[in-house]
């Protein structure tokens, strides 16, 4: 199912005709909303118990461990938020594709504010005691916090502010 929302997605950002959107957030709603349910279904939790029995390798256990992760995540996320979520990405795709070509950025901030908004409601389910960014920057790098971006980021500020100072002024190479 999460295949086929890429192979939709895909289409959307390449392919698809000028006002297919409508119908695109509402194919990609349903399939985020069967690939939740599956998800989160409780034989999923079954399967799952059974396999932390079992003897596995270290990339079976790996695997294992991601799995049970995003289990107990969507297990804490609403199905209806699931939908809508999917649905305003679709959208809003649509709506910053639009807002580009026009040079009017007008045009996608309300998309852009519905999906912090959903992403904000989204991030609060999984995890209300953790800033919002920590909570979805975990679904990309799972253990990274937005404190150690900030002290990498200040650290490249720094020394590329200091290179760019070394080289400003500099004739360009040959």
């Amino acid at each position: 199912l999460e295949h086929i929302s890429g192979l939709l997605q895909w289409d959307q950002y390449t392919k698809m005709p000028p006002n297919g959107s409508d119908g695109r957030s509402e194919q990609l709603a349903l399939l985020s909303s069967l690939a939740h349910a599956q998800l989160t279904d409780p034989a999923m939790g079954e399967l799952l118990e059974a396999l932390e029995k079992a003897d596995l390798d270290e990339v079976q256990a790996a695997s294992l461990r991601n799995t049970r992760r995003n289990y107990e995540r969507a297990h804490r996320v609403d199905a209806v938020l699931v939908q809508r979520l999917a649905r305003a990405q679709a959208v809003g795709f649509e709506d910053w594709r639009i807002a580009k070509e026009a040079s009017d950025f007008s045009l996608f901030s309300g998309s852009l504010r519905d999906l912090v908004d959903l992403s904000r409601e989204r991030a609060r389910s999984i995890d209300d005691r953790q800033e919002p960014y920590d909570v979805l920057l975990d679904d990309y790098d799972p253990g990274l916090e937005s404190d150690f971006l900030d002290t990498s980021f200040g650290r490249l500020r720094t020394e590329l502010s200091e290179l760019l100072h070394a080289i400003a002024g500099q004739p360009d190479p040959p």
